[in-house]
């Protein structure tokens, strides 16, 4: 009882927790080395960077008027053949907390922090298996998910465009997914759910069709991913 009074409560206003059962990776970026992040950072298109941004922060960046797609994201290293799976099991209750800024809401971009089945260079459509905070150019952030159809909810307050937030993303097995901005719960969003393992990605993208030489910066800090280990 002592040790659950101890380590089983909130750290943060969300739903993280410091418990004795749980399967963690975090990652500070405070290593020189990206080699010893055991995280893929790609860049893909002329003007894209994926990089060490600073102490503790890893930049995005693409160029939202460069006529062709762009994208930049960072995404687990692949496993070893005998090593385990980078995939969270949906049903052990995963989640993920990431710090991170934009700098600006470009139309042409697009942004997902969270779950998939299948990291790619897109944010999640159709059938994929995924929970995630998305911007996909429109007027809101969303919480968007997917198990065989995808949906998302407008987040009920937005993250200011250049300022540092925290999400916390908690898929709650087959019952819901839950998404907290700054330590506030924003959404329990119970359609359209994923039914799969998924991993982890922070991915920004482009379709290239914006004007005035834009470009989108996302700024990762911290990340950390649970789920419970019984």
């Amino acid at each position: 009882k002592r040790w659950a009074e101890i380590y089983g409560v909130n750290i943060y206003a969300g739903r993280y927790k410091a418990s004795p059962n749980i399967r963690e990776v975090r990652y500070n970026w405070e290593d020189p080395a990206p080699a010893s992040y055991q995280a893929t950072l790609t860049a893909t298109g002329a003007g894209s960077v994926a990089n060490a941004g600073g102490s503790g922060q890893m930049v995005l960046k693409v160029d939202n008027d460069a006529g062709a797609a762009r994208s930049a994201d960072i995404r687990p290293t692949t496993e070893l053949a005998s090593s385990l799976s980078n995939h969270w099991d949906r049903t052990k209750k995963p989640y993920i907390r990431v710090e991170f800024s934009l700098n600006a809401e470009d139309a042409s971009a697009g942004v997902f922090i969270g779950f998939r089945a299948s990291p790619g260079l897109l944010t999640p459509t159709g059938v994929e298996h995924h929970a995630g905070l998305t911007w996909n150019g429109g007027a809101n952030w969303t919480l968007q998910t997917g198990g065989g159809a995808t949906s998302a909810t407008n987040l009920t307050t937005d993250p200011a465009a250049g300022a540092r937030h925290v999400v916390e993303i908690y898929v709650n097995a087959a019952t819901d997914v839950e998404l907290w901005l700054d330590g506030v719960k924003q959404i329990t969003k119970t359609t359209n759910l994923p039914a799969a393992d998924m991993e982890w990605q922070i991915l920004l993208e482009t379709d290239g069709a914006g004007v005035g030489g834009s470009d989108s910066i996302l700024t990762v800090g911290k990340v950390i991913v649970q789920e419970l280990l019984a």
